[in-house]
């Protein structure tokens, strides 16, 4: 069973970029197609969530100030991609509970965690 690699970033509003990828562990044996499109319609508007709102891992800057000019808690989520790679998610949850963590924090409306610019 191939397990699911999600890829997401995060992109300051002077535009630097930090990404980081989880693989979950695929039970239903979701296809990458299928994921993707399951969270497209779970983000916030439109690419991006909330890191800490689904307890992943952030991307932030260390040196840069929460209150910083270009701070913000916004993640992109980027794609979605089918691996051989052991699960190294924090948590052990499979893909279907983190779609389900995205689920209830769309449904609390994304409530964000930083100064969002």
């Amino acid at each position: 069973m191939s397990q699911i690699e999600i890829y997401y970033q995060y992109r300051d509003g002077a535009n630097w970029k930090e990404s980081t990828s989880r693989v979950f562990s695929n039970p239903l044996e979701l296809s990458e197609d299928e994921v993707e499109i399951l969270f497209y319609a779970l983000l916030f508007d439109n690419e991006n969530f909330i890191a800490e709102s689904v307890e992943l891992p952030t991307c932030y800057f260390e040196d840069e100030d929460d209150d910083g000019k270009y701070a913000h808690g916004l993640h992109e989520f980027l794609y979605a991609r089918e691996t051989d790679s052991e699960p190294n998610d924090e948590l052990n949850r499979s893909i279907t509970e983190l779609l389900r963590q995205f689920a209830a924090s769309k449904e609390a409306g994304w409530e964000p965690v930083r100064q969002i610019i």
